[in-house]
């Protein structure tokens, strides 16, 4: 098999790795992933609004209150949780509370920008739909039908090994006339 060398663009001839093309796309090269720059704290917002921005807020129908709103003093404000602990009375009655921090407050960024990482995770979107519930009946209604039977399920029936949406495959069938149609 031959491979021809192919030079980098100029912005990355400083670095010594070529390109190979190939007629096989096994041989496609390996690039490494580049790792992210350190985050920008400067772009995150993490002042409270000017003094002269905050109001009170409109009237609310049907009588309801807006939940309390407090606005601690830079001195008040030197230890959050101790504060916190001292509006706590007042705060429970409503059962929530808004806390605006004093101008100039800059809490610290807790999170290592630097070595944090998280695990990403594959969302079923079947599983959101707003017919869940209908589909959860169904199979509950499924399963004790079965039980009374006496064929009770003990697993999920699959088809190269994912499991089949039962309710699915009741609803297609349903949409082509049924198991009871005639063949004609």
């Amino acid at each position: 098999m031959m491979k021809s060398a192919v030079p980098r663009p100029a912005a990355q001839a400083a670095d010594s790795t070529l390109f190979t093309s190939s007629s096989s796309s096994a041989d496609i090269p390996h690039v490494p992933i580049q790792k992210a720059p350190a985050l920008d704290m400067s772009t995150v917002a993490t002042t409270a609004p000017p003094e002269n921005l905050r109001t009170d807020p409109p009237t609310r129908i049907f009588g309801l209150q807006d939940a309390p709103c407090f606005y601690p003093t830079p001195q008040e404000f030197l230890e959050p949780l101790k504060y916190i602990e001292r509006i706590r009375p007042e705060a429970e009655q409503a059962g929530i509370c808004k806390i605006i921090p004093p101008d100039g407050w800059k809490p610290p960024f807790a999170l290592d920008t630097e070595v944090f990482r998280f695990k990403t995770r594959i969302q079923r979107l079947n599983s959101m739909e707003g017919q869940t519930r209908t589909n959860l009946n169904y199979l509950e209604q499924l399963y004790k039908f079965h039980r009374q039977q006496g064929h009770p399920v003990y697993k999920i029936p699959q088809l190269d090994k994912r499991p089949i949406d039962l309710f699915q495959l009741r609803k297609e069938v349903a949409a082509r006339g049924g198991y009871q149609k005639p063949k004609g």
